[in-house]
């Protein structure tokens, strides 16, 4: 079977390439960034492919499709995994037009790609972004019902995706398994990186200052309380969605009437992705301090504007439909980032 994955070059997109190829599958993967990006153990596997192209314009996603998806193609596509996207935070704010034109017009189009070739299976990468400062949840955590109230750009993109995909699960047949990813980290983050726990190993490693932005939170210490999770805990999880497509697919040849959140044509779920522990900026801060055996400079810095003081998840969901549950330790998460 081959996967289709979007954003393949990226932090998450190499990782899910190589969970899906470890398991035999044949990987086909799309980013808008040069091969030299991509790291060379996908690249010279047999049963990985990359191309080229931008996903909000069309006109580069034509020959693409006529070579994967119209007659004659050797290439049999059962899941879509739509991971390219924008998504810092602070950037949203600054550049909204940016965030709309790149998350929603680029998911739009995956979309009616997968309707114009009568794709079936969507795996879509969301984010904790979409609920905002919740209230009231106490050590629970969010649950996927309490969505909609986005304070940043970011989070917004990614819940009009959310909207966009379940109305193309209902009118259009595709079933779809949208992740909410709490705060991803596992794995050594390129020179660039977004995510904290690699922004503050590379601060540690390069004695440049690391910013906190905001010490005047409603919490325990004054710093955002946040989730984390490990890559391969995510990795595992889209595999388990592949899993249920294929449950789904088995389902419906035995005409079962047994059906996930049904709609008139297709079959959605949507799961939040965190390990429900949460953990100030502060205390990850000294986390990857004791790990790394050494400090640096911290800069006391404004609230960031669209940043939540308390986001943890409520996983539950994901182990009832799917049977996933983290492995992995914020410790795990440190010790696995440092290059």
């Amino acid at each position: 079977m081959s996967i289709f994955i979007t954003g393949a070059a990226g932090f998450i997109g190499q990782k899910i390439c190589e969970g899906f190829l470890n398991k035999g599958h044949h990987v086909l993967g799309l980013d808008i960034v040069p091969r030299s990006n991509v790291l060379s153990t996908l690249l010279n596997h047999p049963k990985f492919s990359y191309v080229i192209a931008d996903l909000r314009k069309k006109e580069e996603l034509k020959p693409i499709c006529r070579m994967l998806f119209e007659v004659g193609s050797p290439v049999s596509i059962s899941c879509v995994i739509h991971l390219a996207a924008s998504i810092k935070v602070g950037e949203s704010e600054e550049n909204p037009y940016l965030y709309y034109e790149n998350n929603v017009f680029s998911t739009l189009n995956v979309l009616e790609m997968m309707k114009t070739y009568k794709l079936k299976n969507l795996i879509f990468a969301s984010t904790a972004a979409v609920y905002g400062t919740i209230v009231d949840v106490g050590d629970n955590g969010v649950t996927e019902d309490l969505a909609g109230n986005a304070e940043s750009v970011y989070g917004s993109s990614k819940y009009v995706c959310e909207e966009m995909i379940s109305h193309y699960s209902r009118t259009q047949g595709i079933n779809a398994v949208m992740f909410r990813f709490f705060n991803v980290s596992g794995a050594p983050e390129d020179h660039n990186p977004v995510h904290l726990i690699p922004i503050i190993l590379k601060s540690i490693q390069t004695q440049n200052p690391f910013t906190i932005f905001g010490s005047d939170y409603p919490t325990r210490d004054g710093t955002c309380i946040r989730d984390y999770i490990h890559l391969a805990d995510l990795v595992s999880a889209h595999l388990l969605a592949f899993r249920w497509f294929n449950t789904l697919s088995h389902s419906n040849q035995s005409n079962s009437n047994v059906k996930e959140n049904q709609t008139n044509k297709g079959n959605t779920l949507t799961l939040n992705l965190g390990t429900s522990s949460g953990f100030t900026v502060q205390e990850v801060l000294d986390a990857c301090i004791r790990c790394n055996g050494k400090s640096t400079t911290i800069i006391d810095g404004e609230r960031r504007s669209g940043d939540p003081a308390f986001l943890i998840a409520n996983s539950d969901l994901a182990k009832e439909k799917l049977g996933w549950s983290p492995q992995k330790t914020l410790d795990d998460m440190i010790n696995d980032s440092i290059v």
